[in-house]
């Protein structure tokens, strides 16, 4: 495992640079990525951000100028900077193909799972989010923080701590914000962006969400499901069902909650459901139940892809969180 310091030598000896992050981009792949992606412009750096998917809506007021393209660069580029992706698959279906265009492969993150798949890798568990780990990059590769910048990073780090509620908050994450806000970042405008400026069609959803809520793993664990029949009933996307898990986590008196979304049925997978898993006080590894479905992420949040009926991915959700239970 490299040292961030080795990390910035490397970067420093490219020009062209892609920073792309995982599939399905929650706002620290995005903070992250576009953040970086900002940090290496302003060193002077060719750096594009790379996103398979679309940003989704509620982040993309934060994202301004910034550089990215959806679309698999056609020429080779000297370096790959993949952020806050914990397996190379999660770069999406063209993962191979950015790896063979770059000269060489560069893995940041804090997920816990990540089995360090690039040339060089700097990979902090202790991290609240990938987002921390930039700014620190940033000041050593001797970045100009714009507010744009800022907002992304401090974005990251407000989405994937919870606004600070979840465990991983701790001083550092403190630290790390109060820096950020020193620096320009300004968490009034990050805050009304991402928790104050709800559709009245997520309203909606998080209505259909607690009508499916019950009780699993003895009563432990309160589970929901939005099926593809819902979000289109309400001319919804899934983007539109970003942070339902969040409705879930807040029953009282559970130990955690799983929510799991209707994915487009394909001919090979007819039934396919994004389950998104959390713990609550650390009552279970959240990161070991969705590496039983070939997923992963963090103790307190993780995430897998489940292909089989609904009823079958229940029975199997809730046996390996049994299981986990401490």
């Amino acid at each position: 495992m490299e040292t961030l310091e080795q990390i910035k030598d490397e970067i420093l000896k490219h020009q062209s640079i892609v920073v792309a992050a995982h599939i399905s981009p929650d706002s620290d792949a995005v903070g992250s990525s576009l953040g970086l992606t900002r940090i290496l412009n302003s060193v002077g750096k060719s750096a594009t951000g790379y996103l398979v998917d679309q940003i989704p809506k509620r982040v993309q007021p934060l994202v301004k100028d910034s550089k990215i393209t959806h679309e698999v660069p056609r020429e080779g580029f000297d370096l790959l900077i993949a952020v806050d992706t914990a397996t190379k698959k999660r770069l999406g279906e063209h993962s191979e193909v950015l790896s063979k265009l770059a000269k060489k492969t560069i893995v940041i993150d804090h997920h816990i799972s990540n089995p360090a798949y690039g040339d060089l890798n700097f990979i902090d568990a202790t991290a609240a989010s990938t987002a921390s780990i930039i700014l620190c990059l940033g000041k050593l590769l001797g970045a100009k923080f714009d507010e744009t910048t800022l907002n992304l990073l401090l974005a990251g780090l407000m989405d994937d701590t919870g606004c600070f509620r979840f465990g991983n908050t701790d001083e550092r994450v403190f630290l790390e914000a109060a820096e950020l806000a020193k620096l320009g970042a300004k968490p009034e405008k990050i805050s009304e962006i991402l928790y104050f400026s709800s559709p009245l069609k997520y309203l909606k959803l998080q209505s259909k969400v607690i009508e499916s809520i019950e009780m699993i793993a003895n009563s432990q664990i309160a589970f929901g499901t939005m099926p593809l029949k819902t979000l289109t009933s309400l001319s919804c996307t899934k983007d539109d069902a970003d942070g339902l898990i969040e409705v879930l986590r807040s029953v009282e008196g559970t130990r955690g909650a799983v929510f799991l979304r209707e994915l487009d049925p394909t001919p090979e997978a007819p039934n396919k459901w994004k389950a998104s898993i959390r713990n609550k006080q650390g009552s279970f590894d959240a990161n070991v139940v969705a590496g039983t479905f070939g997923g992963g992420g963090h103790i307190a949040a993780a995430g897998c892809t489940l292909e089989m009926p609904l009823e079958q991915a229940k029975k199997q959700i809730e046996a390996a969180i049994l299981k986990a239970l401490r």
